[in-house]
């Protein structure tokens, strides 16, 4: 079964990228279909299809990137993977399996590390989409039981020990992907409406999505960061016609088209919001006429403008997205990428960092950087600061809490002045996002020595 998998995941941020860069391999790649990328421990993993890598290595439907080659993790697993997350400080995979070595997993194991773990008694059926909310681990795809006898019916959760049901779940179809928008659930598949909400007890249809078979991706994003506001909205991917072909947004009270249509041949199968884009991979190959006439093909970003391509495509399906050591890396059912050999999962050839087009800014300092102790990071506004705050986050998007003081504001020349303090965190590359009244003023990056 082909998994269509959306994960959704604190914001990332990436730099604008030039058609002129290319993805690369990653080593000998993979020897079948990948479905699911996750960062754990500082670790790329892929899930799939594949027994082996690129070449003669073993490797059970899950594997390690080392930098420079694909290594097993533990026994892996006896059946496809088809989602990865992160949860509680583990890696957690969900598919068609049953077995890792002689440990039995149903459906859904975790990884410590070390070893591989059941989460209960499991499901009793295979598993498309994880999500984690609120402290809890979700799951969707086409079982009806969790832990041997639980009534979930297609969607359950799990908080770190039991295993319990949505309301009635849903009664039939299969759940294809999950996101939060507004602090609600949602999730998109093969049943009827394709895209229902849960508001605690109850499930309901939300609009009127048609003419097709399913929505096989979602995300809630929104440009710049926002979480809320006239541009945030919850997107929709998949097999499907109306309102709008292939892909749509949610406002809170209707569907509507996402700028550009998708063509009746190939479809978003996966998303993944960023600060500055929502990117979406898949099968597609859409002429568009911004910033300047081309095609977006396999892999496609959008600005909450319009869509631009992600180089010049692979040759078949683009099923996982994620961010690894700040460059975009993809996963699927491709053997070339931009037209050189990447057996199944690729690279972006550049950093992907923070979006650094800084149209409010007149100056900005950051020094030193490299960071030892401390660094000063002053800026002059093109616009009067009123409650400017500093973020600091590591390459993933995950927030931290670094010692950080505003030392000097001055409204008049627009000025202010920051002290970041290393605070205990580790040698890396870092980012800044300084902002007011919640707009973004500028980002940047910086490392740690």
């Amino acid at each position: 079964m082909k998994k269509y998998l959306v994960i959704i995941v604190t914001c990332l941020f990436v730099l604008p990228e030039l058609r002129a860069q290319s993805w690369t391999n990653l080593g000998v790649g993979l020897g079948e279909q990948v479905n699911a990328l996750a960062v754990y421990n500082g670790n790329l993993y892929a899930g799939g299809a594949f027994t082996m890598d690129g070449g003669s290595t073993s490797l059970l439907h899950i594997s390690k990137w080392t930098g420079t080659n694909w290594i097993a993790v533990g026994s892996g697993l006896n059946g496809d993977v088809y989602a990865l997350a992160v949860y509680n400080n583990a890696l957690y995979a969900a598919g068609n399996f049953t077995i890792s070595g002689s440990t039995a997993v149903s459906h859904i194991a975790k990884w410590d590390g070390f070893t591989w773990s059941a989460l209960g008694g499991g499901l009793n059926n295979f598993a498309n989409c994880l999500m984690v909310y609120n402290n809890e681990l979700y799951a969707g795809g086409v079982f009806t039981t969790a832990n041997g006898s639980t009534t979930v019916n297609r969607v359950a959760k799990w908080n770190g020990t039991t295993w319990s049901a949505l309301g009635a779940g849903i009664p039939g179809g299969i759940v294809n992907a999950m996101a939060v928008y507004n602090n609600e659930i949602y999730i998109g598949g093969t049943f009827s409406g394709y895209v229902n909400k849960f508001n605690g007890s109850t499930w309901s249809t939300v609009g009127n999505i048609s003419n097709g078979t399913s929505v096989n991706c979602l995300a809630a994003w929104g440009p710049n960061g926002v979480s809320s506001g006239s541009t945030y909205y919850l997107y929709a991917g998949g097999d499907f016609s109306n309102p709008s072909q292939g892909i749509v947004r949610w406002n809170g009270s209707s569907w509507s088209s996402a700028v550009q249509s998708f063509s009746s041949v190939g479809k978003p199968k996966v998303f993944l919001p960023t600060f500055s884009y929502l990117y979406a991979g898949g099968g597609f190959n859409i002429p568009v006429n911004i910033p300047s006439p081309h095609n977006v093909i396999s892999v496609g970003k959008f600005n909450n403008s319009y869509w631009d391509s992600v180089g010049t495509g692979m040759n078949a399906d683009v099923l996982a997205l994620t961010v690894f050591n700040g460059v975009l890396h993809s996963g699927g059912a491709f053997i070339t990428a931009d037209g050189v050999s990447a057996k199944y999962v690729a690279r972006r050839n550049v950093t992907v960092g923070i979006d650094e087009t800084d149209s409010r800014i007149i100056t900005k300092e950051f020094f030193p950087n490299p960071l030892v102790e401390y660094s000063i990071l002053k800026i002059q506004s093109t616009s009067t600061l009123t409650l400017p705050e500093l973020k600091i986050l590591d390459v993933t998007g995950k927030e931290l809490n670094p010692v950080s003081e505003l030392v000097k504001l001055d409204k008049i020349s627009r000025e202010a002045e920051f002290r970041i303090e290393r605070s205990g965190l580790p040698s890396g590359i870092y980012f800044y996002k300084l902002t007011d009244q919640d707009l973004t003023i500028t980002t940047g990056k910086f490392i740690i020595e």
